[in-house]
């Protein structure tokens, strides 16, 4: 593919995100969170919080255990035995798809309900549990709680994984996808033993200290009173300039490792810069055996940080704007969940609504917008 055609699905892919997927995953989530504060025992606050948060960490935790038997489901045995492809390119095999197809409808709407509970649950706890402590001491402990431990643990992008700065398509070899801090498998070496506290630490760990973080970030942005617009303005051209600069930044990033070459291919090969730049940065560098310097961890750590506020922001603002509109109409709020998730299937980008595993640091500075990448590359497009 010409540097044009990859940087113009590039500016179709940001602007999808930006302006289409990000408005409809925020809807969906604020409409399936004041459902929950309705009907999920609205007079009891500190129950309501720790029944979602049970509930929804249960069924989350549920969702990564089951990912690999959800993603054979509707394979043709015979056909794959005759398969003759590349470890990397089985995963893009022809299946038999209508159970698959039949399981995704179900999955998503369900595991999107369960992951708004989740986060509900952890950050109703927070604000019932600090609430003593005021409103900026409560959110810096929010926030330096979720950061750190995030970084700490390798996995600070994870407070940015979101819409905008992370939408994908729901092609089919990833969606039942749930990433994993250790990257276990149950068929690989430790089993189920290890696959399954591998999964734990990254839904009940991980994922606490990602709805920290945000909580912290959302919190302090109320503490400065900023207002909805304000907030999805700021957050927006925050974004804008990001995506704008993460070609820049990410030659950067290999230079404070010692790599003064560009990748070869930064707008060619592959359909989508941020693709290709994320591929780049997943193979290994001339200073790959000494690990990164610690100039490039801050540097991909600031990175982060900066694009989990522009992130916070744009949410935060599109949340409050449909407070704003639709006050306390339930019925308002029931059509919006369930519209927006039509929508979101309709263009083929259901799975955006949903958390799910964790991203970690490491592999640079380039966002995973590849939602047109991901459809021209794959293997029905003829492109592949």
């Amino acid at each position: 593919m010409k540097s044009s055609a990859g940087l113009a699905v590039a500016t179709w892919d940001a602007l999808l995100g930006l302006l289409v997927c990000t408005p409809l995953v925020v809807a969906h989530w604020r409409a399936i969170w004041f459902l929950l504060d309705w009907f999920v025992l609205p007079e009891r606050p500190l129950l309501s919080g720790w029944l979602c948060c049970v509930i929804g960490h249960a069924l989350v935790l549920a969702a990564h255990l089951a990912q690999h038997a959800l993603d054979s489901i509707g394979d043709d045995e015979a056909t794959l035995a005759n398969v003759k492809v590349q470890p990397q390119q089985q995963r893009r095999r022809p299946l038999q798809r209508p159970w698959r197809e039949f399981a995704g409808r179900f999955y998503t709407p369900l595991l999107s309900v369960a992951t708004i509970a989740q986060w509900r649950g952890v950050w109703l706890l927070h604000d019932l549990y600090l609430i003593d402590a005021g409103p900026l001491p409560s959110a810096l402990v929010s926030l330096v709680f979720g950061c750190l431990g995030l970084a700490l643990t390798g996995a600070l992008k994870t407070m940015s994984a979101s819409p905008p700065f992370a939408v994908g398509s729901d092609v089919p070899w990833a969606y039942f996808d749930a990433p994993t801090r250790l990257g276990r498998r149950p068929d690989r070496e430790g089993g189920w033993t290890w696959f399954t506290v591998d999964c734990m630490l990254t839904v009940i760990v991980m994922h606490t200290l990602l709805v920290s973080g945000w909580r912290g970030l959302w919190a302090l942005l109320d503490v400065l009173r900023r207002s909805p617009m304000a907030s999805l303005v700021s957050g927006t051209t925050a974004t804008v300039l990001l995506m704008v600069t993460q070609a820049p930044a990410g030659f950067l990033w290999r230079r404070l490792g010692g790599e003064t070459k560009a990748p070869k291919n930064m707008l060619d090969s592959e359909a989508g810069v941020s693709k290709v730049i994320l591929e780049e940065e997943f193979r290994p560098s001339k200073n790959a055996s000494r690990g990164l310097s610690w100039v490039q961890r801050l540097f991909e750590e600031l990175w982060h940080l900066a694009a989990a506020y522009a992130c916070v922001s744009v949410w935060r603002g599109i949340w409050m704007l449909i407070d704003e509109w639709l006050q306390d109409d339930v019925t308002a709020f029931a059509l919006l969940a369930i519209g927006s998730l039509l929508l979101l299937q309709s263009l083929y980008a259901a799975n955006n609504v949903l958390t799910r595993g964790v991203s970690v640091d490491g592999h640079g500075v380039a966002f995973d917008v590849a939602f047109f990448a991901e459809l021209l590359t794959a293997p029905s497009s003829g492109l592949s």
